[in-house]
């Protein structure tokens, strides 16, 4: 598989990759980066759980290595219990809940600040590309 990067992930504004490698049920933390993320499935599949970043005040952010990884902001919203009660449908009717499913071969773009929770659906290989590509302002930093 050839993996082509956007103009916005060039060599100046690239700020990090990853390859993360994962089996079915692998979850991450709900939460928001602060820069521009470009995920690319390469085997297997993920559902990623999008919110607006309109909401990070009521979603209770934190930054939990700010020294280490200052892009890095987690909710201390459990999204987990909620997708196993019935407060599913009102939590995503409320924050105006995306649900996707990313499969093999194909690519997402996830603005800076945007909240996502991510569960992998199938073993996975994913790689992803942060940048700071200023094509988007996060809501939530303050300059």
């Amino acid at each position: 598989m050839d993996i082509i990067l956007p103009d916005f992930c060039a060599k100046e504004h690239l700020v990090n990759a990853s390859l993360w490698v994962g089996d079915e049920g692998c979850t991450t933390p709900l939460h928001q980066d602060g820069l521009d993320n470009v995920v690319y499935q390469i085997k297997g599949s993920k559902k990623w759980i999008i919110i607006h970043p309109y909401y990070s005040d009521i979603l209770n952010t934190k930054q939990p290595f700010p020294d280490t990884d200052p892009n890095l902001f987690t909710s201390t919203v459990d999204l987990e219990t909620i997708m196993e009660t019935f407060e599913k449908e009102k939590f995503y009717n409320t924050y105006q809940v995306q649900e996707i499913i990313l499969n093999e071969g194909e690519a997402l773009f996830l603005p800076a600040g945007w909240f996502h929770f991510v569960i992998t659906v199938s073993d996975s290989i994913t790689l992803n590309f942060w940048a700071d590509s200023k094509l988007t302002k996060p809501l939530f930093l303050v300059q």
